[in-house]
């Protein structure tokens, strides 16, 4: 982390030591240590931010966009667990203000399955 805190000070950035975590945390989403390039482009990806074109990283001829994939996991974890997208909804709007904002999809979200990233949730958002 602090070789990547080096490279941020090097494009001046000027991020805090929080800011920074928060950055690898995003970004190194298996918390291994290392941020992948499937990482880095799922979070560009997710985030809503223009990368310079890339092709599949799994040897295959079609690429799967970040957020079909995320909203894909989503579909299949309702479909096995019966919920309807309206239940999902409900149980996301804790407030009943007939929104759902981001924290309120993260905690259902993470509730059904320690795979849902950070940016899962901001893609399916």
């Amino acid at each position: 982390m602090e070789d990547f805190r080096k490279m941020l000070i090097n494009f001046k950035l000027n991020l805090s030591r929080g800011q920074v975590s928060r950055l690898v945390l995003i970004l190194d989403e298996d918390m291994e240590g290392t941020i992948s390039l499937e990482e880095y482009y799922n979070a560009l990806e997710a985030y809503g931010v223009e990368s310079e074109k890339h092709y599949p990283l799994d040897g295959t001829d079609y690429y799967v966009p970040f957020t079909h994939r995320a909203m894909f996991k989503l579909i299949m974890i309702l479909k096995d667990r019966g919920i309807s997208y309206q239940e999902l909804y409900r149980s996301c709007d804790v407030n009943n203000d007939g929104d759902v904002n981001i924290s309120e999809l993260e905690s259902v979200l993470t509730g059904f399955s320690a795979e849902f990233y950070q940016k899962d949730t901001q893609a399916i958002h």
